[in-house]
């Protein structure tokens, strides 16, 4: 991953390292992500995001998650999971 396709947050000094390198590498390569800003507008996808949803990164940057909503899940679904993020417990499981 070049620094030029790595989000602003992602170019701070303390974050340049090997160790930090190799972790978003190996994420990069094994994990799809992207990042959004507060209203849900993606601003990073990773190259693996990019391969499997058959979109380009420009396709993708400046959108929502809804450029990717297909028939297979319904409009509840995608309600219940966009109110999970927003909340931040998808990651917090007591």
């Amino acid at each position: 991953m070049s620094v030029s396709d790595e989000p602003p947050h992602f170019q701070s000094s303390h974050l340049q390292s090997p160790t930090f390198d190799l972790m978003m590498k190996l994420i990069d390569e094994h994990s799809i992500f992207a990042i959004t800003d507060e209203k849900g507008i993606i601003t990073h996808v990773n190259n693996k995001f990019i391969e499997l949803s058959k979109y380009s990164r420009e396709e993708l940057l400046g959108n929502d998650h809804r450029i990717l909503k297909s028939d297979e899940h319904s409009n509840e679904f995608f309600a219940k999971l966009w109110a999970t993020i927003s909340s931040g417990e998808w990651g917090n499981k007591k």
